[in-house]
């Protein structure tokens, strides 16, 4: 399929609409949020202040402006997730695409080592790594974060790009080029892999899904720089403080909306890119054509005799 052909569909699929504007929404408000806001996000006022027409949001048990610290969250939080996701999808792309591609030994131990990290759960597995890291006492960054949700992410995407590599590999023209003298890497990556782009677009869009629900909860189970002001942080200390306990909904239901949210731009991005790689997920319009026949045109001739 053609850039052309994919950029077409993606104009048309109305999952893909709606979850470009909601991204694309939260995207420029955490934009401009980090760089904008009423208060500093440190500013001390009267310790858990409802809403009001000064706090819009109230302040939590710091007397922080919680509204000022939304808006300074959400670009964090997301860049940590495009970040742990871009690394998982570029070791899945280069894994995929060798595991397909190759035979012999080499095709079974990539195998092998892709199915090793699909059975182990990754969110319980990115949890244990983050307390090892917390009781050796090291400082658990955002980069380390990234990392962590990198080394638990990348097995699906590797699995998915292997399956369509195996297919792709097979097909007649791959075998005309690999008899002209092409090296297997310039085929594998100049003539299989702009055919995945679709599924590439998917995979990348569950990773990133992944990546926020992975980063928020690691946070809030303070496995993380709570110095940090994310989504993820403002929700561990409103856990800690009794934010959550005395129902004081303004600490916790925003910054859950938001990543409630994100959860569903790249869920429906992700399915609607998962239409355009999967044809039979594809709804096809119907047309309002007529079909007419013309019964005095259509003759029928005996071959046979008798």
């Amino acid at each position: 399929m053609n850039i052309k052909g994919i950029f077409k569909q993606i104009i048309e699929n109305r999952y893909i609409f709606i979850s470009l504007i909601i991204i694309i929404a939260i995207i420029v408000f955490g934009i401009i949020g980090y760089f904008y806001q009423p208060y500093s996000p440190e500013q001390s006022f009267a310790s858990n202040l409802p809403p009001s027409t000064q706090h819009i949001l109230g302040t939590n048990f710091f007397g922080n402006d919680l509204f000022s610290q939304l808006l300074v969250a959400v670009l964090p939080t997301v860049a940590i997730a495009f970040l742990g996701a871009a690394l998982a999808l570029i070791f899945a792309i280069v894994i995929g695409l060798l595991s397909g591609y190759y035979r012999g030994y080499k095709n079974e131990f990539l195998n092998f080592f892709i199915n090793v990290f699909l059975l182990i759960p990754g969110l319980p597995l990115a949890i244990v790594i983050s307390s090892d890291l917390e009781t050796s006492h090291i400082n658990i960054s955002n980069v380390a974060i990234a990392l962590v949700i990198f080394i638990t992410a990348w097995a699906f995407g590797a699995r998915t790009i292997r399956s369509q590599v195996l297919s792709l590999s097979s097909r007649d023209y791959i075998r005309f080029i690999k008899h002209t003298g092409e090296s297997d890497l310039k085929i594998v990556f100049t003539e299989i892999l702009p055919s995945l782009l679709p599924y590439i677009g998917y995979i990348f869009t569950s990773i990133v899904v992944y990546s926020v629900i992975t980063e928020t909860s690691l946070l809030f189970l303070g496995l993380g720089d709570e110095s940090q002001i994310t989504l993820g942080s403002m929700l561990y200390f409103a856990n800690v403080y009794s934010g959550i306990l005395l129902g004081d909904w303004w600490w916790f239901i925003p910054p859950g909306v938001i990543i409630a949210l994100l959860g569903i731009g790249f869920g429906l991005l992700s399915f609607g890119l998962d239409t355009i790689a999967n044809p039979s997920l594809r709804v096809f319009k119907k047309r309002k054509s007529k079909i007419k026949i013309d019964m005095a045109n259509i003759t029928f001739e005996n071959d046979f005799k008798s």
